[in-house]
């Protein structure tokens, strides 16, 4: 990203070097796909990935001029920052990150549009041929066309975007309903920097859809109703998703911690209190536990009966399977 030269680039072939001149052009600018991004987040916390976070949500505000001094590779610089990643995972390997208070709170988590299925069983489908959208491929080699090129270092001038008449009041009224009136108790809290974000990314989408049908006569594309309104149904439908990506969170890792709870009790067939409980399981919040034991108790998993030590001393709660 920060376009810095290969150490054997002169060794490479012309066609490779020419290849690599045209990418670092958009050095900056990328694309990045990961199978599993419980992974990443898994190591982010090593030291030879220390800061990794932060520097995503850098990378996401477009930081113009990001600077980075390594050991191996001198000062870095990278300039007019444009990443977009897309990564897949599963609700139990993210479960401890989704969870994670302070990934919300740094606003982590509100940069990214976290997508779920509407239903916890979606519909069985056959993989089937299908064509390529030959129409929005051409769509967008024509946009690419029309844009100005970069030439790396230089940065580009910005091409504005207009709004056509009522576009800033409907997106004014959308963005008081979602960072103020629907910013109520009643709303989990890790979700209140998601809501304030989503005005800002329905104008992106926004605009996404105004460039998709900028016509050629215009010098700049111009956001109408239509695309307004459109980009709010589609934010819309990310808002409704990101809660069902919370609630599988907080459901598979309280099933993790059910599991380790009765696993821990199976190991002690006399039972233990919860204060034994809470020296073997230090990592977690003493009211997560209690949650668990309160719930296993109604569903008539384990018993809670009352414990008295024969060396004396007030009565105690032990739990068994």
């Amino acid at each position: 990203m920060a376009g810095m030269e290969p150490a054997n680039l002169a060794q490479m072939p012309i066609d490779d070097q020419q290849s690599w001149q045209e990418r670092r052009n958009f050095s900056a600018q990328r694309a990045w796909t990961m199978d599993e991004f419980s992974g990443l987040l898994a190591s982010s916390g090593r030291d030879y990935n220390a800061g990794l976070t932060e520097t995503l949500m850098r990378f996401y505000d477009c930081t113009e001029d990001y600077k980075r001094l390594t050991a191996g590779r001198g000062l870095q610089i990278v300039r007019n920052s444009y990443l977009t990643l897309l990564a897949a995972s599963t609700p139990t390997a993210l479960a401890s990150h989704l969870t994670n208070e302070r990934l919300w709170g740094m606003g982590f988590w509100p940069r990214f549009t976290l997508l779920a299925p509407d239903n916890n069983r979606p519909e069985w489908s056959e993989p089937r041929e299908q064509d390529a959208p030959t129409a929005l491929i051409e769509q967008l080699r024509a946009i690419y066309n029309r844009l100005p090129k970069p030439r790396w270092p230089e940065p580009l001038t910005d091409i504005p975007a207009t709004l056509g008449p009522g576009v800033f009041n409907l997106w004014n009224q959308y963005n008081r309903a979602l960072r103020y009136d629907l910013l109520t108790d009643d709303l989990d809290h890790r979700l209140w920097a998601a809501y304030g974000r989503l005005p800002v990314t329905a104008l992106k989408v926004a605009m996404i859809l105004a460039v998709l049908d900028w016509p050629e006569a215009d010098p700049t594309p111009r956001i109408e109703m239509r695309h307004m309104h459109r980009a709010l149904l589609i934010t819309e439908s990310w808002r409704a998703s990101v809660h069902r990506v919370l609630n599988l969170a907080m459901s598979a890792a309280e099933d993790k911690l059910t599991q380790q709870v009765i696993q821990r009790l199976q190991s002690q067939p006399e039972g233990m209190t919860f204060r034994d409980l809470y020296k073997v399981m230090k990592h977690i919040k003493p009211s997560q536990i209690e949650t668990v034991l309160n719930n296993l108790v109604l569903r008539g998993e384990i018993r809670e009966i009352e414990y008295q030590n024969p060396r004396g001393g007030p009565k105690t709660k032990h739990y068994t399977i």
